[in-house]
């Protein structure tokens, strides 16, 4: 359970937040690489990564690292050519199960369902029995403030995740504006904007058809373990290998693995610094 604490957010998006790390690591970052295999080099002690340039090519480009933490979805890592792992985290790779998630947002001209008889100030756990439209979401910033707002107005997991990508993207947000015409009158009709977004998991490449782990009975209490363990001077982390799947667990597995990798070169005393320091001391279980 969680203890009453304050939350808070990053503003204009979570994406700022490693977006703030750029100007320290700086050239140290690349991007574009998509990887294909990875190969463990007994002979170096390194572990090498490999890649084309661009998919037609006939040779792959390399570099080697002393060690390297794979935080990309197990629905992408098992299309990779990778080496030997021992037989559980080589399961849990091939394995693991993902659920996917389907998200509609419309853009609205004013806030019009803060004014309703009964005004809505943010939420995210509105449902109806219109089939398919799942949890309708209400932004909780900047309340009763003027101008544009947008409503996350179907957000699926699931079948339904997966069911709707079959749909053109118009008229999928047709149907959830028909929804929400049915949930809060004509004015959700007046006040659209007809500007909209939907993201469907199970279409984007580099999610490769999962949105977060949903581990079925049994895989999660068999596969924990295995990611505490390095392997081919090789760290697992995201969110799929965190205690919890979705939500903040991201970042609890990159404590976990920053702790893992600090053990490797014996500095005890500065993975237990940031154990200390970082580890969710505010939740009990």
């Amino acid at each position: 359970m969680f203890s009453s604490q304050k939350w808070k957010t990053v503003d204009k998006g979570m994406a700022r937040l490693p977006g703030a790390f750029k100007p320290i690591v700086g050239d140290d970052l690349k991007y574009y690489r998509k990887i294909q295999k990875v190969d463990y080099l007994p002979h170096g002690n390194k572990v090498q990564i490999s890649w084309k340039n661009h998919y037609t090519d006939c040779e792959f480009q390399k570099a080697a690292y002393d060690h390297t933490f794979i935080a990309v979805p197990f629905t992408v890592v098992r299309k990779w050519k990778l080496p030997e792992f021992s037989p559980t985290l080589g399961h849990a790779i091939s394995l693991l199960m993902y659920q996917s998630a389907c998200k509609v947002a419309l853009e609205f001209k004013s806030r019009f369902w803060e004014h309703l008889d009964r005004p809505i100030f943010g939420s995210c756990n509105t449902k109806t029995d219109i089939p398919g439209l799942g949890d309708i979401c209400y932004p909780g910033f900047n309340l009763n403030s003027t101008g544009p707002a947008v409503v996350l107005g179907s957000y699926n997991k699931d079948d339904y995740g997966e069911r709707w990508v079959s749909t053109p993207e118009d008229e999928h947000a047709q149907y959830v504006l028909e929804g929400l015409v049915q949930l809060h009158g004509e004015v959700a009709r007046e006040e659209y904007t007809g500007r909209l977004k939907r993201l469907c998991w199970i279409g984007e490449e580099s999610n490769a058809g999962g949105s977060w782990a949903f581990p079925s009975v049994g895989q999660h209490e068999l596969y924990i373990l295995a990611y505490f363990s390095t392997e081919n001077n090789i760290i697992f982390i995201g969110e799929h290998t965190s205690y919890t799947h979705s939500w903040t667990s991201a970042l609890e597995s990159a404590v976990r693995g920053s702790v893992q990798l600090l053990l490797e070169f014996g500095l005890v005393d500065e993975a237990k610094e940031i154990t200390r320091k970082w580890m969710g001391k505010w939740i009990t279980v």
